[in-house]
């Protein structure tokens, strides 16, 4: 089951609806592979929502890590990992998003964003196990 979870998560579909809102280009998961992607702003702080994106280790239907770089006067740097495995009839799936600035209340609009889109993922597969 881990190949019906990693077919969603790198559509474009699935990135389009729950996480960008426009991709330079189509998205090819392999290692060294990157793209520029928009994002939504966020309110009040100086993030604009542009960001270079670098997959970083690609193993289908197991693992798909990455970094997002913002294009600011004052770049951060995020690290995702997807990670997938089987589990008797279904797959567990684990996601990780690092590089957070340690003030907590600029974290709320970006858990709102990934809270959303991950409530928008379980339903389209039956056999996840989080």
């Amino acid at each position: 089951m881990p190949e019906v979870v990693w077919n969603l998560i790198t559509s474009e579909k699935f990135v389009l609806t729950d996480w960008v809102l426009e991709l330079d280009g189509p998205i090819t998961p392999q290692t060294g592979f990157s793209l520029s992607i928009k994002t939504a702003a966020i309110p009040g702080t100086a993030f604009a929502g542009h960001f270079d994106c670098q997959f970083l280790n690609v193993r289908p239907n197991e693992q798909l890590a990455f970094r997002l770089t913002s294009i600011a006067a004052n770049p951060r740097t995020f690290h995702g990992i997807w990670a997938l495995s089987q589990a008797g009839d279904g797959t567990n799936l684990s996601f990780t998003l690092s590089g957070f600035a340690s003030k907590p209340l600029s974290h709320v609009p970006v858990h709102r964003i990934l809270e959303k889109a991950l409530e928008r993922l379980v339903p389209q597969l039956p056999h996840l196990h989080l």
